[in-house]
């Protein structure tokens, strides 16, 4: 509860006290019951304001008990500690253990004891929240990972410790982290407003034979055809021998020439060694290599000093500065889609040209370096991964590659390219704007939200409602600010999450739609009458309707003769099946009566692309076709010859022109519709032709002016030859990687003060903006944590006095994780962690399960909960009546039933006896009049009469004095004089203002 001390709550006590007084001294005028309790709600509400800004809280004392079993199931774990031996003979796997330990601690707790499991490697995950169920039978499975993170799993725990019970945490793990700071955690956890103590159980190894492979470094540049030299470094615990080879792009490097082997056979001691190799770099830009070590064979079955050959391997690159490929990426599917052409125009251009499918686009930054330039033909977004999209846009904006978007009926906003990642570097805009709003779509989407879509998908935590939600979403963020959007749901019933409007806020719809939650039947027929009511009167060129559902519904018969006369209207339907009991026959027909698609979905994780590629499919209004005449906008441009003629061509995708002094706008139809246009897109540049590379183009074919755009496009728009003014290295140590640039002028003098910038993209995909610090004359570093596996980018742009330098390009690549690579485990580092969180460092055979759940040393926690909600609710109904008692003359009809009751209990009761009654509890006094008072009233009226008669016949006199005003002996009384009942009000009135004016 809040104290005198709070400043809130003496505030507004002492603000009640001269609120209180002006209350009863301006409220004189209403009867004492009235102001009196008027005083007081108003005081009450005070009072529940001040506890409401005070926090008031409701303070119990508790001896509630919770325990959290946080387990380290990452890889070094699984795959290097034992739990003893069996009888046979045989190790105990670490899992079968945390399983019998799950049981102990389940059957050691009492009735009211909460027990939780989490699990964590990389990332924690919760198996069981603290509760008082049983959950012996939880399986505590390993995570599949690239490193640990035991600060991040001991905050998690904490988090899911109730706030009125005791916490404590049992921890189970190796001490070897790959990321964060335990200890600082475990202290957090002790000095914290609810402290929670960590006991320790530590999980202990040491691998006796091992040999691990732990880098390949090559220089990270190096020119063509030449001969580098390659670093290899192992690491042995008990020393071995065998055969080390070395591979630079797939095939083995000789490294014992004139000799019948080609590897080169090593003798190594325990500990850490280099060994130095050559090998001959391509032609082409990028030199993959490959170390492998094959530890000799021994007669036991087993290798010499080696136990683990997975991670007897290690990869590196190094870039050339010499000219990359021409990668030429296709539609799926069979057709002539004019890769031939493209193809046929880029070998004039002396360029070397590699073909592939959407589907098979990088998705690595690394594996895009050999790539100068990427020409999508026709490509449709949703063939291409949003990781692969993610790394050709970094292709371009940091390494500085070439980028051309060709058109066709699957390309540019047809595509579905808006909202991707590489709508923002193309040099048109893919939405129309204001302009052909005729051509706009109208979409409905139809959402299955039954009980049956909470199911979880393939043992992950998503349900299938979550990942059928997330489609949509994406469809949505596709469409024109233009188009016509709108969000069905259906279960038992039908309702609109989105009603149909221009879809000018897509991130609202998507928001509208994750919100989504499943539960009750399946009645699909609503939904489909509310989605074509609302598209019948829209004008617009395509009207459709996209259904995902497992078509098990209600009235499921009626549902194909529904979707025919949608159809008839000219509203076309297509469905989406997901689940394997899905109607497949029912939806199919919906579908074929509706004039639409029908999409079989097993596996809802592709849901996505799926639902992207159906509204893709319906764009038909972004495409124009006929006979289209060109005008140049243009002629200062290097993608087309001056001299030569523009020929018409007979279809393109609809754009608009992005308003961008840096966009050079080469061609455009009579229309003002971008045709040819290109820019700078960070260090890359980027090209947009919106015709296609056959039907379209087929006089620009014949006529020779497409071979000729194509070679100009080669030489433009793709990726100089490499040729950086600074040297830049990476290097992976410890977890780390230090990126390190040095910078020099021509003559050999460093340069210093420079200003260096980078992008380190990680294995994920992800960005890491980081600042080079110098650390010499010339010489600029920085270092990230590196603890995954895989490929490191770092692109690097210094900036000098004289503007931008050169950017450079480099990596490395982390064939094994640390967590890989600590052969033992950290005891000392489990003991920090227990010491910082005021716990014990357990054993397994002095570990007693039921000491946890021990209640003896635990002190009664003071469980406050906050009445925030309580109060407000209490000030609301206050407020209320304060107004109410001070407006409302309630104590009046209280007064009334009053002293009715009371009259009505006499036998002399009459009706002035009752009015007079009212009138006295109403405080008012009522002036009685006799026979003789009522005669004389009568006589004075008529008198005045006659004098009024007598005034108005007679002549007017020259200088009338004034008239004196008569001095009444008693009150007068007109004619129409106001009843006894309003005299007694204008009487109490005037008292009231009498006693007003005295109080001044």
């Amino acid at each position: 509860m809040p104290t005198l001390a709070d400043p809130a709550w003496l505030s507004l006590i002492l603000l009640a006290i001269p609120l209180g007084w002006l209350l009863l001294r301006f409220a004189r005028t209403m009867p004492r019951l009235r102001r009196w309790v008027a005083t007081t709600i108003r005081a009450l509400l005070l009072a529940s304001l001040a506890l409401l800004l005070a926090g008031a809280s409701s303070v119990r004392e508790t001896n509630r008990l919770a325990v959290v079993l946080v387990v380290d199931v990452s890889e070094s774990v699984d795959r290097y500690a034992t739990a003893g031996i069996d009888d046979q003979g045989r190790p105990i796997p670490m899992r079968a253990e945390m399983d019998r330990l799950v049981r102990q601690l389940d059957q050691a707790r009492g009735p009211d004891d909460l027990f939780g499991i989490v699990a964590f490697a990389e990332r924690p995950i919760a198996i069981a929240t603290p509760t008082t169920a049983r959950i012996a039978d939880r399986v505590i499975e390993p995570i599949p990972s690239d490193g640990t993170d035991i600060a991040g799993a001991i905050d998690f725990a904490r988090s899911l410790i109730p706030p009125d019970a005791t916490g404590r945490i049992l921890l189970v793990t190796d001490g070897n982290e790959t990321t964060g700071n335990a200890a600082q955690a475990a202290e957090r956890s002790a000095t914290g407003p609810t402290p929670v103590r960590i006991d320790a159980l530590p999980v202990e190894y040491r691998v006796a034979g091992e040999t691990i492979v732990e880098a390949v470094v090559p220089p990270a540049r190096a020119p063509t055809d030449s001969n580098v030299p390659v670093r290899v470094e192992i690491a042995t615990t008990q020393g071995t021998a065998g055969t080390l080879r070395l591979f630079r792009d797939g095939a083995e490097v000789d490294l014992e020439p004139g000799s019948p082997e080609t590897g080169r056979r090593i003798e190594l001691p325990p500990g850490r060694h280099v060994v130095l190799l050559e090998s001959p770099v391509g032609s082409g830009r990028l030199s993959r290599f490959r170390a492998v070590f094959e530890p000799d064979a021994r007669s036991s079955g087993n290798f010499a000093g080696d136990a683990q050959l997975d991670n007897n391997a290690a990869e590196a690159f190094t870039i050339s500065p010499g000219m990359g490929q021409v990668l030429v990426v296709t539609p799926s599917g069979e057709g002539d889609d004019g890769t031939a052409n493209i193809a046929a125009a880029l070998d004039g251009a002396a360029r070397e040209v590699q073909t592939t499918d959407a589907s098979a686009v990088p998705a690595d930054l690394l594996e895009l370096q050999d790539y100068d330039l990427v020409i999508l033909n026709n490509v449709p977004a949703d063939e291409v991964s949003p990781r692969a999209q993610q790394a050709l846009a970094a292709h371009v904006i940091d390494a500085g590659a070439g980028l051309v978007m060709v058109g066709g009926r699957a390309s540019f906003g047809a595509g579905g390219w808006a909202g991707t990642p590489l709508e923002p570097i193309l040099p048109v805009h893919l939405d129309l704007g204001e302009r052909l709003v005729e051509r706009r779509t109208a979409i409905v989407f139809v959402l299955d939200s039954s009980g049956s879509m909470s199911a979880n998908v393939g043992g992950s935590f998503s349900s299938q409602q979550e990942i059928a939600n997330g489609a949509p979403a994406a469809a949505a963020a596709t469409r024109g600010p233009t188009d016509l959007v709108g969000i069905v749901t259906f279960s038992s019933g039908a309702r609109w999450v989105v009603p149909l409007a221009d879809n000018d806020d897509p991130a609202k719809t998507s928001n509208a739609i994750n919100a989504i939650s499943s539960g009750g039947g399946t009645n699909l027929p609503p939904a489909l009458t509310l989605a074509r009511d609302a598209l019948a009167p829209v004008e617009a060129a395509v009207k459709h309707v996209i259904i995902l559902s497992d078509g098990r519904s209600v009235g499921a018969e009626a549902l194909p003769a529904i979707a025919e006369a949608m159809a008839a209207d000219g509203i076309n339907v297509s469905t989406i099946s997901v689940g394997d009991q899905a109607d497949l026959d029912t939806m199919f027909a919906v579908a074929e009566n509706g004039g639409g698609v029908h999409y079989p979905v097993t596996n809802p994780n592709v849901l996505p692309r799926v639902f992207v590629r159906a509204v893709r499919l319906i764009r038909d209004p972004l495409i124009k076709e006929g006979e289209i005449p060109l005008r140049r906008l243009t002629t200062t441009t290097p993608l087309l010859d001056p001299a030569e003629s523009v020929p018409g061509i007979t279809g393109l995708v609809l754009t608009r022109f992005r308003e961008d002094p840096t966009v050079v706008n080469v061609l455009s139809t009579g229309e003002d519709e971008p045709v040819l246009a290109h820019w700078n897109a960070g260090l890359g540049r980027v090209a947009a032709f919106t015709a296609d590379a056959r039907d379209w183009s087929r006089s620009w074919i014949a006529a020779g002016v497409f071979d000729s755009m194509w070679s100009r496009i080669a030489q433009s728009i793709a990726r100089p030859a490499d040729a950086s003014d600074v040297e830049l290295s990476t290097v992976i140590a410890d977890g780390r990687l230090e990126a390190r640039l040095t910078a020099a002028d021509d003559r050999g003098n460093p340069l210093d003060a420079l200003t260096v910038s980078a992008n380190i993209y990680t294995p994920s995909g992800e960005a890491v903006p980081v600042m080079l610090d110098q650390i010499a004359p010339g010489e600029y570093a920085a270092s990230i944590p590196a603890p995954q596996a895989g490929n490191y980018i770092a692109v690097v742009r210094p900036t000098g006095a004289d503007g931008p330098m050169l950017p450079a390009l480099g990596g490395t690549t982390q064939t094994s994780s640390l967590e890989h690579r600590l052969l033992e485990s950290d005891r000392q580092r489990v003991e920090q962690i227990a010491a910082a969180a005021e716990g014990s460092v357990l054993t397994t055979e002095t570990f007693v399960p039921a000491e946890l759940f021990d209640r003896s040393t635990i002190e009664p926690r003071r469980a406050e909960t906050p009445l925030r909600d309580e109060l407000l609710i209490v000030a609301l109904a206050l407020l209320l009546l304060d107004v109410a008692a001070r407006r409302v003359a309630w104590d009046r009809f209280l007064g009334e039933r009053t002293a009715l009751s009371s009259a009505s209990t006499s036998p002399e009761t009459d009706l002035s006896s009752l009015r007079a009654a009212a009138k006295r509890a109403k405080g008012e006094q009522s002036a009685a009049l006799s026979d003789a008072d009522a005669a004389a009233v009568a006589r004075d009226a008529r008198q005045r009469r006659a004098e009024a008669r007598k005034a108005k016949a007679a002549p007017p006199k020259a200088d009338p004095a004034p008239p004196q005003a008569p001095k009444p002996t008693k009150p007068k009384v007109v004619e129409d004089a106001p009843s006894s009942e309003d005299q007694g009000l204008l009487a109490a009135k005037r008292r009231a203002r009498e006693r007003f004016n005295n109080d001044d």
